[in-house]
């Protein structure tokens, strides 16, 4: 519902409707800068300029190296499993992506858990990813993605700013 309060808001603007982000290797048109600080630093929230191509995450000390093929993998296997209408477990086993009365797993569920890769209850964590997750991170430090500068992530990277950003809407239009 988010994504669709936030076309209207465009629409009613005489903006277009948000485009998915749904190509890792295309820049950014847009920039974004907060003009915020971080709480706990006083230091400013990173920002994005124009025309920024995301770049492979290389900040150790947030987490894992990925690469943009990693989250282009990703998307291919959740959006596979949604045209089968199933996903495939880590024993390579289908599990149906449908509502099991029996069980009250609902198939939405068992996407969401694999989207949003929480490790301990997506179907297969190793084979889907972490796509939601690292995608924001991605685009939190494409300003500094292996920390070169010392600089801080950009507000897209944080639960509580990250909706200031108009690329979270393009993020979560997948």
């Amino acid at each position: 519902q988010i994504i669709a309060r936030y076309d209207m808001e465009r629409l009613s603007l005489g903006l277009p409707r948000v485009q998915k982000l749904d190509n890792w290797r295309v820049p950014i048109e847009d920039g974004y800068f907060p003009k915020l600080t971080v709480n706990n630093s006083g230091r400013a929230w990173g920002s994005r300029q124009d025309n920024t191509l995301p770049k492979d995450f290389r900040r150790t000390e947030i987490g894992d190296p990925v690469d943009i093929t990693d989250l282009e993998i990703w998307r291919a296997r959740l959006l596979g499993a949604i045209h089968q209408g199933y996903m495939v477990d880590r024993n390579g086993d289908k599990v149906p992506l449908r509502d099991d009365v029996t069980s009250g797993k609902r198939g939405i569920d068992i996407l969401a858990d694999a989207l949003e890769a929480d490790a301990d209850h997506s179907v297969n964590f190793p084979y889907y990813g972490d796509l939601h997750n690292i995608g924001h991170d991605i685009l939190a430090f494409s300003h500094d993605p292996d920390n070169a500068h010392k600089e801080e992530m950009g507000v897209v990277g944080d639960l509580g700013t990250s909706l200031r950003d108009p690329v979270f809407f393009r993020l979560h239009k997948l």
